[in-house]
């Protein structure tokens, strides 16, 4: 499972960065710090510009892992937290060697509204005792 942390929008969008994400289930709320989740065999990589939900990246590495290929992008031009940001895809290998990926190759990496997942992270001020009651 992919992690990235982002801010929540008043307009419903996700924002990372310099990057804005829509989920299906857009978050509600005033802006707050989120956590965006999607799974590796949801994030599709390809080379036809920028649109909606993509993400810049270069190539780290591959694995070839028999029936797929696991490709580790670091996305680019992020800003999110101060550091780059890893994301996995997970690819058949017919896609994998239609795209001819290469290590260091700039690419698009698009996480669908439909699989990309959002979720609250916690209010510092709101903490939780041991027995797990607010204070």
């Amino acid at each position: 499972m992919n992690f990235l942390s982002g801010w929540r929008l008043d307009s419903g969008l996700a924002r990372r960065g310099v990057n804005s994400l829509a989920p299906a289930r857009p978050p509600a709320g005033g802006r707050r710090r989120i956590t965006l989740a999607i799974r590796p065999e949801d994030v599709r990589i390809g080379r036809d510009g920028f649109a909606a939900n993509q993400l810049l990246a270069h190539v780290e590495d591959v694995e070839f892992k028999g029936s797929s290929y696991r490709v580790g992008l670091k996305i680019l031009n992020d800003g999110a937290a101060g550091r780059a940001e890893r994301l996995d895809a997970v690819m058949p290998p017919r896609d994998f060697v239609r795209l001819g990926l290469r290590r260091a190759e700039c690419v698009t990496a698009t996480l669908p509204a439909e699989s990309l997942l959002c979720f609250d992270e916690p209010d510092p001020d709101e903490t939780l005792r041991l027995d797990g009651m607010r204070r």
